[in-house]
């Protein structure tokens, strides 16, 4: 019999923030840092689920990194006020631009994946039931019979 899974939201967001499989909440996605496994260990799911899948994780990245380069200037400048302290603030902020997309980069990957289930549920070919059976549900259409409204 088919194991389900129910796509919460919540969860799902999660499980990406945690580094595991959005879907099951496995461990073990990564082969090495920068390295992610083609399917889930435990579901099966396939994560590179479109051609480009990567640029939104990209984005998050991105888009976390200068919010943290911004925050980061602007408490320098007012702790440093009135005579800015230039120098320092450019060290800590280069030292961000280069260690937190590096550091964060599994984490946006899981958390990107964890995003695009949520906004399109897995097909059947992307999650391939692989010998556990495994298959998602979505929590809204649960109880409906296929097909129905």
């Amino acid at each position: 019999m088919a194991r389900e899974l129910k796509l919460v939201p919540l969860l799902t967001l999660r499980r990406g923030l945690a580094r595991r499989c959005p879907a099951c909440g496995a461990g073990g996605l990564f082969r090495a840092h920068f390295r992610m496994r083609d399917r889930c260990p435990r579901c099966n799911l396939l994560f590179e689920r479109i051609d480009g899948q990567w640029v939104g994780s990209l984005g998050i990245n991105t888009m976390i990194t200068f919010t943290l380069l911004f925050f980061a200037t602007i408490i320098g400048v007012f702790a440093t006020a009135p005579d800015v302290a230039v120098g320092p603030i450019i060290g800590v902020t280069l030292a961000i631009a280069i260690v937190f997309p590096a550091a964060f980069f599994p984490i946006s990957r899981t958390l990107w994946l964890a995003i695009d289930l949520l906004m399109r549920p897995p097909t059947d070919d992307e999650l391939d039931a692989g010998a556990e059976g495994v298959r998602i549900v979505d929590p809204s259409r649960a109880g409906r019979p296929a097909g129905g409204r």
